[in-house]
């Protein structure tokens, strides 16, 4: 497995990744302050979220960015929650978006209605336990670009180890958002026993109508 390159996250902004900032400078230049896909360097990374030995895995494609997120992020104990998130700290709620705390969070909201069908019955801590979200990039942006023109960012490549342990570990892994993506990079996901897919991946909620596994999930989640 390779070393976290997020245990080396500086303290300030804009906070991007060293090894990421030569591509991240050319992203930006492309795309300024104006663009939706302009990077949010002031928040911090989210490259994924949750507990990593959770036995259910969630792919994405990137945090979004709402312009209440700026406040959240400011906060002292909601960076220390995604700080300790990075290193992969296990605290009572590991996906810090379902802490009563950040309950305002504008991440709480996207949780909440993605999932309520599961923490209806599961309760939100089960879930908050038991799933483990990857992004396909981890900086924030109100849509998502690929940074890399035909490639990836280094950092990326830690996540995507953290999918392919994932594999040999035989845990369930749901692809929420750009399956092409994620199987161009991670091709064991290809016929992969243990994979689930959304019946609308457009609308990534998951709903007994979009997952036809959703007794599954929530069994393994409420165990």
């Amino acid at each position: 497995m390779l070393s976290n390159p997020w245990e080396r996250l500086g303290d300030s902004s804009p906070f991007v990744l060293v090894e990421d900032k030569p591509f991240v400078d050319k992203f930006q230049a492309r795309f300024g302050e104006d663009s939706p896909f302009h990077l949010q360097l002031k928040l911090l990374p989210e490259p994924y979220i949750g507990n990593k030995d959770a036995n259910i895995y969630l792919l994405s494609l990137n945090p979004g960015f709402s312009e209440r997120d700026e406040a959240i992020h400011q906060k002292s104990n909601f960076a220390e929650a995604v700080r300790k998130n990075l290193s992969h700290e296990k605290p009572e709620y590991p996906n810090y978006y379902l802490d009563p705390r950040f309950v305002d969070a504008p991440g709480a909201g996207w949780w909440r209605r993605k999932t309520r069908w599961i923490t209806d019955q599961s309760g939100e801590k089960a879930l908050s336990q038991r799933v483990f979200l990857v992004e396909y990039s981890p900086y924030h942006s109100k849509q998502f670009k690929p940074i890399c023109r035909g490639g990836l960012l280094p950092s990326v490549l830690y996540s995507f180890a953290l999918v392919q342990q994932a594999i040999l570990d035989r845990k369930w892994i749901v692809v929420m958002r750009s399956f092409q993506k994620w199987v161009r990079h991670i091709p064991q996901l290809d016929g992969y026993k243990y994979l689930i897919s959304l019946k609308n991946p457009q609308n990534p909620c998951l709903s007994p109508g979009n997952v036809a596994e959703f007794e599954l999930l929530l069994k393994e989640i409420s165990r």
